[in-house]
């Protein structure tokens, strides 16, 4: 899955609450969801559309496998951004309203984008509703990032950066727990709270990772979470490459 860089010092998680060449990717099939024992069928290799930069990993994994099932599952890929700054102008058309309509926290609208946009190519999911559009019983209360759809069904999208400060500081199980414990239990809130018409099926936690090192320890400690706070969620790991530093 991703390399396992062994870190040494306790950090601090930060988190969201080119022309490159457009390139889909070379389909792979990992296979893999760690030794959490989620559901994560893969099934058959998927190209991912085109889009900004280059898709590898798990990708056209999202079937009735993991809808039918009341367990939690997780993948992971890769997004390299390359090595020329992208622009907003290189976005799919159907990240435009996120970039219009932004979002409660500014500084994580790049990482708040390109997971939908990964969700997009891979899953072919189209955009719902942005996050100030989604409606709640409580205005005030938690709230989902984005509201997607899927296979037809409603996902709330839940976005978080895996980053540790300062950059290339290497992440921590602690960092880890701390992050993904914080946004787990944001999620049956948020999905709770959602107005009738707003309701969604499933909640998808979707980390955007610095790199492998982040990656990794992220997906290792997922295994190690209490089945409770895992609920039915699905965890997205995508790790970034390239010049990705507008997302952090």
């Amino acid at each position: 899955m991703f390399l396992l860089l062994l870190a040494c010092t306790a950090n601090t998680p930060q988190d969201s609450d080119s022309t490159a060449p457009v390139d889909s990717g070379e389909p792979t099939d990992s296979g893999d969801t760690g030794d959490s024992g989620d559901t994560g069928d893969t099934g058959e290799a998927f190209e991912p559309l085109a889009g900004f930069g280059t898709l590898s990993g798990d990708c056209g994994v999202l079937d009735d496998t993991e809808w039918d099932s009341s367990d939690p599952f997780l993948f992971a890929n890769v997004l390299d951004l390359g090595e020329v700054q992208f622009t907003d102008q290189d976005l799919l058309d159907a990240s435009q309203p996120i970039l219009d309509e932004g979002n409660l926290n500014q500084s994580s609208l790049y990482s708040e984008i390109f997971a939908f946009e990964v969700m997009a190519r891979c899953e072919l999911a189209t955009l719902l509703k942005t996050e100030g559009a989604v409606s709640y019983d409580n205005p005030d209360g938690k709230k989902t990032d984005l509201l997607l759809s899927v296979d037809d069904r409603k996902i709330g999208l839940s976005v978080a950066r895996a980053f540790t400060y300062p950059p290339g500081t290497p992440m921590d199980s602690e960092g880890a727990t701390t992050l993904l414990e914080k946004k787990l239990g944001d999620l049956p809130i948020s999905q709770h709270n959602a107005s009738d018409a707003d309701e969604w099926e499933r909640s998808i936690l979707h980390i955007i990772a610095v790199d492998a090192q982040h990656g990794e320890i992220i997906a290792e400690t997922w295994g190690g979470l209490d089945s409770s706070l895992r609920g039915d969620y699905g965890l997205m790991v995508t790790v970034t490459e390239g010049l990705d530093e507008e997302l952090y």
